[in-house]
């Protein structure tokens, strides 16, 4: 498999200071700690420029770690046309943000819902910001818990 191109992916959320960043963080962890280990490379964008070069959520940072996961060298990036084109999957993690994804038009990426492509239909990723940070352990258990099954899909295509 060595031959193979790297794959990219992209984990899409509003701000990209809560959900993305732990998507990327533990989407990324799942690969290292798999037989495709340096076979993807993962980022996170958001929709929105609010945060741009900014850190996680503090929260987000905090739940990371207590599972072993370290966020704090991400820095906030706005989704672009041109990333519909340069990623192999763009994984969004509400209705809104592949809304918002959809309307930069279309390219080589394929795009779904986070918890869709891991085969849970109909099921978002709640937004935390500016709650408790029982929401942000309970975004990082269902993207913990959704990752494997994301990996998998991934590499059979």
């Amino acid at each position: 498999m060595t031959d193979l191109k790297k794959k990219k992916v992209m984990m899409l959320c509003l701000g990209n200071i809560c959900r993305s960043p732990l998507a990327e963080g533990v989407f990324k962890h799942c690969v290292e700690n798999s037989k495709y280990a340096g076979m993807i490379e993962v980022v996170s964008a958001g929709t929105g420029s609010w945060h741009v070069g900014d850190r996680p959520n503090a929260s987000s940072i905090k739940v990371a770690a207590n599972n072993g996961v370290d966020i704090t060298g991400q820095r906030g990036r706005q989704l672009s046309a041109s990333d519909l084109n340069e990623f192999d999957l763009i994984l969004g993690m509400d209705r809104d943000n592949l809304e918002d994804l959809n309307q930069l038009g279309s390219g080589k990426a394929e795009t779904d819902y986070f918890m869709n492509y891991a085969g849970v239909e109909g099921v978002d990723v709640p937004d935390p910001w500016g709650q408790s940070i029982d929401a942000f352990e309970g975004v990082y258990e269902m993207i913990a818990k959704a990752s494997p099954a994301i990996l998998e899909r991934l590499m059979e295509r």
